[in-house]
């Protein structure tokens, strides 16, 4: 088995913006509905954003899901008082989607809006809402979760589907609000909530790839929307074994794969993930193991994280030849902000 040499190359770039139960009141609301100027109604005008809309295709859609906590001594959040609304977004980038909730005046309220994608055929439960898919909205707290198992929110096997989905992109939006006797519109523009981690072939061996397996994938699987925080990261190998990638995830790209993760901002005190080990195996049975120790990979949300090295061995015979250095950094459409080289041994 070949090992791969570890050298980081870090730098950053941000990646444009795109963009909870007990007594919950949930309604599923249609865009465009004419709004009545009453006092005691908090409007929430959404921002779509750009990216999802084009993106929502004919297998996913768009889902809002706002909720309005009332807060206790107007900075406690109280988790009785929640009510609940989702709407589909509307797939015209020239006309904000539309929330409204009626709410007691004089009153301070904490807002969290969710965006993430259900699939298409998605219907309403009995209780008038969107079964969760990739996250689960339905926790009744100021954060919500990943399901590393598509459509099951109490797994914590990785399924196969966890990997090279942009459909695990979600977006998030959070405020407090001071709610007076005259009817309050909000105006707000949802951010990605993820970073996106993704694995580069940089030699010429991309045609002698036969497969990949996991032994370890680090993700994130919580974020706090009142603080914008990553909560409980870790490094899973639940369901890892039963999965294999038999193609790259972008070929044009050389791209092995990729997969998202829950992140926070640049002062998260998660900045980096645990551990990711995988191993190639070529079309000569020879493998390739490769292992990044945990706080070495960064993550931001907003921002990609790219790997790239020389995972696929080529088709020589022995002496084994070394694949090479193995290079880390943050990357995207060559506008950099700064980088950062070391040498991490």
């Amino acid at each position: 088995m070949i090992k791969n040499n570890l050298k980081f190359i870090f730098g950053s770039l941000l990646i444009s913006s795109v963009g909870f139960s007990a007594c919950v009141s949930t309604d599923i609301e249609q865009p465009g509905q004419p709004i009545k100027e009453y006092g005691d109604q908090l409007v929430i005008n959404l921002q779509t954003p750009k990216h999802p809309a084009t993106r929502a295709d004919n297998t996913h859609k768009l889902r809002y899901t706002a909720k309005v906590y009332h807060l206790l001594n107007g900075t406690d959040i109280d988790l009785s008082s929640v009510q609940r609304k989702e709407i589909i977004d509307n797939g015209n980038s020239q006309e904000n989607n539309v929330i409204v909730f009626k709410v007691d005046p004089d009153e301070k309220y904490r807002v969290f809006i969710f965006a993430d994608y259900i699939p298409v055929e998605s219907n309403l439960n009995d209780r008038g809402e969107y079964t969760d898919y990739y996250y689960n909205t339905h926790i009744n707290s100021d954060y919500i979760a990943m399901n590393v198992t598509p459509g099951n929110t109490s797994s914590s096997k990785i399924d196969r589907a966890f990997f090279n989905n942009d459909y695990y992109d979600c977006f998030s939006y959070s405020d407090t609000v001071h709610k007076t006797i005259l009817k309050k519109e909000l105006n707000c523009t949802l951010q990605r909530a993820t970073a996106k981690i993704r694995v580069i072939e940089t030699s010429e061996n991309k045609n002698n790839f036969a497969n990949l397996t996991f032994q370890a994938v680090p993700f994130v699987s919580q974020f706090n929307l009142t603080t914008g925080e990553c909560m409980l990261s870790q490094s899973s190998t639940q369901g890892l074994s039963s999965i294999q990638l038999n193609e790259f995830g972008n070929d044009d790209e050389n791209e092995l794969f990729y997969f998202y993760t829950l992140a926070g901002g640049k002062n998260s005190d998660t900045k980096h993930l645990e551990r990711l080990k995988f191993t190639v195996t070529n079309l000569q049975g020879k493998t390739t193991e490769t292992e990044i120790e945990a706080q070495k990979i960064p993550i931001q949300k907003n921002f990609i994280t790219t790997i790239k090295g020389n995972f696929v061995a080529e088709e020589v015979q022995e002496p084994v030849l070394d694949l090479g250095d193995l290079i880390l950094y943050m990357d995207v459409n060559n506008d950099w902000e700064g980088e950062q080289t070391f040498n991490p041994n």
